[in-house]
C-alpha cells in the first residue's frame, strides 16, 4: 500500500482542523501565576494534562504540515 504526502496532508486537515490557544492561568481571587494552559480552538477542551511556561509555543496544524512536506522531500 502507498500512502502519498498529499493523503497524509488531507488526514492532518481533516482530523487537526482546530488551533492549540494558550492561556494564563491563575489562583485564587485571580493571583497571578507563571503558568499557562492549552486549549483546542474548536472546544475549548484542555490539550495536554500538564501546564506550560510563557515561552512554550503550541505547535499547530500548519507545523505538522510542514513536517509532511519536508518529508515527501526528503524520500
Amino acid at each position: 500500500m502507498h500512502i502519498s504526502s498529499q493523503d497524509i496532508t488531507s488526514k492532518v486537515q481533516g482530523d487537526f482542523n482546530f488551533s492549540v490557544d494558550k492561556f494564563p492561568l491563575s489562583g485564587p481571587d485571580g493571583l497571578s501565576t507563571p503558568w499557562y494552559a492549552l486549549f483546542r480552538s474548536d472546544t475549548n477542551e484542555v490539550v495536554g494534562n500538564g501546564s506550560v511556561t510563557k515561552r512554550y509555543v503550541p505547535h499547530q496544524t500548519e507545523d505538522v504540515l510542514a513536517l509532511v512536506d519536508a518529508a515527501g522531500e526528503a524520500f
